[in-house]
């Protein structure tokens, strides 16, 4: 499967039991989005069991990345129990980022146009994967 550059997924394979909370509160926070509009759900939780966690940067207002998004979910889809993808948002707003996140059966980052952490976070994410 090929992807646009502008849509990647990049991977991370979990470390130890040891250092797992530590990697992936750091990286994610501690709350990850299960659906649009909720509070979110603990992370090091919503990750445990999975060998594979896949960010995917994408944003709504980005035809290729919509375009590519129905090829991640068919093959997140075949093998969701091993995989976590993270949707990592550049909406700028709830609408934009709730109506394209509703799409997806995955996780999702917090946003960040909604606070300075969560923008923080999301800037780290995007400078180590040199998005």
């Amino acid at each position: 499967m090929t992807s646009h550059p502008s849509s990647r997924s990049k991977a991370s394979v979990k470390s130890s039991n040891s250092g797992e909370e530590d990697w992936s509160t750091t990286l994610f926070g501690p709350k990850l989005l299960t659906r649009p509009k909720t509070t979110g759900v603990p992370t090091l939780s919503s990750l445990r069991g999975k060998k594979l966690v896949a960010l995917y940067f994408s944003a709504s207002w980005c035809p290729p990345c919509k375009a590519f998004s129905p090829k991640l979910i068919e093959f997140y889809d075949s093998c969701k129990d091993d995989l976590e993808v993270i949707f990592v948002s550049s909406d700028r707003d709830d609408a934009s980022f709730n109506g394209y996140f509703e799409k997806m059966p995955w996780l999702a980052l917090i946003p960040g146009y909604t606070s300075q952490e969560a923008r923080d976070r999301q800037a780290k994410l995007a400078e180590m994967f040199q998005i």
